[in-house]
């Protein structure tokens, strides 16, 4: 449940800062990066994302890392999803059970 919550948090924090368009798009590649660490259990670079993928070309992965890092800049300008999802991941989850508390 609270896995749930926090990614609804995610998917609408994307949204609100992106779009709707370019904020789905964002959800996709947050979500394909994550399962390419996951499959590989370890961080990945771009360059290795862009070789394990299935789902986006080199030139759409490349544009899509943008778009994560004009979206999120405080993941830094080298800054990729898995940097960003464990912390963001736990804050929202502290922010969620604080609103369920009031």
């Amino acid at each position: 449940m609270q896995l749930n919550r926090t990614r609804t948090a995610l998917y609408l924090l994307c949204i609100s800062r992106a779009g709707l368009r370019s904020g789905v798009h964002l959800i996709e590649f947050i979500e394909d990066w994550q399962q390419v660490v996951a499959a590989q259990g370890g961080s990945v670079g771009i360059e290795r994302y862009c070789r394990l993928t299935r789902k986006y070309s080199r030139r759409t992965a490349y544009s899509r890392l943008a778009l994560f890092r004009k979206t999120f800049p405080q993941a830094g300008p080298d800054g990729t999803p898995e940097a960003l999802m464990g912390p963001l991941l736990d804050r929202l989850a502290v922010e969620l059970d604080q609103n369920d508390e009031r």
